[in-house]
């Protein structure tokens, strides 16, 4: 009897050793190819962005006097630099040339009209030809529209200035106090639209200016920070711009985004100086948000992350990752925002961590299992 149960003992025993064994090597083989996790922080519920531009200093307001008909500079009373007054005379135009393209333009305006006439009794008497003559009408029309403002001369002149003396005509006079920043010159023939005088006002402030591709004015909406760096001479200066007095506009002949801050300053040979401008722009508070790095996109193309979670496994709790597509709210190059959509059924287990881990990260899903981030949020 007493061998047996010695007997009975060592089965047991050896039954034990075995089953031990056995759990060790089917838990190592269970874990063997299962992923290793190093944890490491991330930023909290905001996103920021930063950019290098360049900027400049220029004035907020600028009169522009433009030519709204061809003419040709006689005399120029004022150039560039000179301080101005209003009403002061700033050039005369040569009359004689004036006249004659008046009297051009108004022959021309003449003979429009006569031909509207004409192309106004055809339509009347019908035909198949009326869409056409209704075409070349229209055509004549506008033609006239332009040539009737040509025809009353240019609104820019004042008549029987008394200058030095002299009863003359054909002056231009200055519409403000200031100084003039840039004229036109003695003999020069100038076009429709073309610049005669340009003149800051002795009121007027300054601003940096700079630009933005769309590209980079998604993440430049409002409100931001900046530094704007420049020199001087030899002396190095640096001014802080604050965030909320910045305007955006959309500059479409540069097809570019122009930013402006007021700056003021005594120093009025500042105008045109350029400098660096340093761009930090931190958004609004996010619920959820996730290392960029942690987002993948899945065989659908959907924005997607692994989150890790705890469950009741073979051998007791075990640690797992699971796979959430999600919406992108926004993303900077380092931190994204996003929303939940979908809870999807592909799992991993986690057989080893360094750090702290706990459910809610969210893992690099570039190479799973390498690393985990912290997924920030209430």
């Amino acid at each position: 009897m007493s061998n047996t149960k010695r007997n009975i003992r060592i089965i047991a025993a050896f039954l034990l050793v075995v089953l031990v064994i056995c759990t060790f090597t089917g838990r190592a083989l269970y874990t063997a190819r299962m992923p290793h996790v190093t944890t490491m922080p991330a930023e909290r519920g905001r996103l920021q962005f930063t950019a290098v531009t360049e900027a400049g200093i220029v004035y907020t307001d600028m009169v522009q006097i433009i030519a709204d008909m061809d003419l040709l500079i006689e005399e120029v009373f004022l150039n560039i630099g000179n301080p101005i007054r209003e009403g002061e005379p700033l050039l005369r135009i040569n009359m004689e040339h004036y006249q004659q393209l008046r009297a051009k333009n108004a022959l021309e305006r003449q003979l429009l009209e006569n031909a509207i006439w004409d192309l106004e009794e055809k339509i009347a008497q019908g035909g198949n030809q009326i869409e056409r003559l209704e075409m070349e009408r229209d055509a004549y029309a506008l033609k006239l529209e332009i040539m009737i403002h040509k025809s009353q001369g240019s609104e820019i002149l004042h008549h029987d200035i008394e200058h030095e003396g002299n009863v003359i005509d054909g002056v231009v006079l200055s519409p403000t106090f200031g100084r003039i920043v840039n004229a036109v010159y003695d003999g020069q023939q100038t076009l429709v639209g073309d610049e005669l005088f340009l003149i800051v006002p002795n009121d007027t402030g300054t601003e940096i200016v700079w630009y933005m591709n769309e590209d980079e004015a998604v993440h430049f909406r409002s409100s931001m920070t900046a530094h704007f760096t420049y020199l001087t001479g030899t002396r190095r200066l640096e001014e802080f711009v604050s965030s909320t007095n910045i305007t955006r506009q959309w500059d479409g002949r540069l097809q570019l985004y122009r930013y402006s801050f007021p700056y003021e300053t005594i120093q009025r040979n500042l105008f045109g100086v350029r400098g660096e401008l340093f761009l930090i722009h931190e958004t609004s508070y996010y619920e959820t948000t996730v290392p960029a790095s942690a987002i993948f996109f899945d065989e659908f193309g959907i924005p997607t992350v692994y989150l890790l979670s705890t469950r009741v496994g073979l051998f007791g709790p075990e640690k797992y990752v699971f796979a959430v597509n999600v919406n992108l709210l926004e993303i900077s190059p380092e931190i994204a925002a996003v929303a939940s959509i979908l809870v999807r059924t592909d799992t991993f287990v986690i057989s080893a961590w360094e750090g702290e881990l706990y459910d809610g990260m969210a893992v690099w899903a570039e190479n799973l299992g390498v690393e985990a981030f912290e997924l920030l949020g209430n």
